[in-house]
């Protein structure tokens, strides 16, 4: 499954280095906040991935790409994980928008802070956000599926960026 996560901190790269180190995922990073997405490159070159650390046992993953090009790492992803703080979910939901399948799973850890409105908002308020078709009577064009999670599964902390 092609997965992106978006984000550049603490819960973001557990997302990338968990996911990436399974066989079943092709993982890719959005990070466009600064230079985030150019230290998560150097990062995971100069270590050959993602360590996540979790009482004693040590997983690593390797995330295929890392850009801060929404363009360059959304565009057929089914699962479009956003791990960004509340203030940040319209912004990355505008930016990720124009690049999403339709039949993509948005998630966002946490979804505080009214992620259900943005995901109104950005991705199904626009009336042409909507279309109509004989398999799909009433279907939205942006993704099929939102959810999310009221708290991070976890508590983390980056060691060494990337």
């Amino acid at each position: 499954m092609q997965v992106t996560v978006c984000g550049g901190g603490n819960a973001a790269h557990v997302l990338a280095g968990l996911l990436s180190a399974r066989r079943d995922c092709e993982v890719s990073v959005y990070a466009p906040y600064d230079d985030e997405a150019e230290r998560w490159r150097k990062g995971v070159a100069a270590r050959g991935g993602i360590a996540v650390v979790r009482s004693g046992d040590t997983v690593v993953g390797r995330p295929c790409r890392i850009s801060a090009d929404p363009a360059e790492v959304v565009p057929g992803s089914r699962l479009v994980l956003l791990a960004v703080p509340a203030f940040a979910h319209e912004l990355t939901l505008r930016q990720i928008s124009p690049h999403l399948d339709t039949e993509a799973w948005v998630g966002a850890f946490p979804a505080r802070g009214g992620f259900d409105w943005c995901v109104e908002d950005v991705l199904w308020g626009n009336p042409e956000a909507w279309r109509i078709s004989k398999e799909h009577p009433l279907r939205h064009v942006g993704a099929s599926v939102v959810f999310g999670l009221q708290t991070l599964p976890w508590a983390c902390r980056i060691r060494v960026y990337g």
